[in-house]
């Protein structure tokens, strides 16, 4: 069997006279064989987002096929929240 981990850790340049109004809560999900965590930060004049996603394991019965879709539908979930940037006051 196989182990996968998959991180990243991006810098998010805010542009000039922006912040960040609402960024989404850290999301973390623990099914056992895949773990999965992303979270946002404000850091000045960037937000700094990382993620990370390990698989223990390749393969998978068949009948834990309904419950690997589950996971990956919040894992796809929590990576499509959106960053709320609005233009700070004068």
């Amino acid at each position: 069997e196989s182990r996968s981990i998959e991180e990243k850790d991006v810098p998010l340049p805010v542009p000039g006279g922006y912040g960040g109004e609402r960024m989404p809560n850290p999301a973390e999900i623990n099914a056992g064989a895949i773990v999965y965590a992303n979270r946002y930060e404000n850091k000045g004049a960037a937000l700094h987002y990382t993620r990370r996603m390990l698989i223990d394991s390749m393969y998978f019965p068949r009948e834990q096929y309904s419950g690997l879709r589950t996971v990956f539908s919040k894992i796809t979930a929590a990576d499509q929240e959106q960053v709320v940037l609005r233009k700070a006051a004068k």
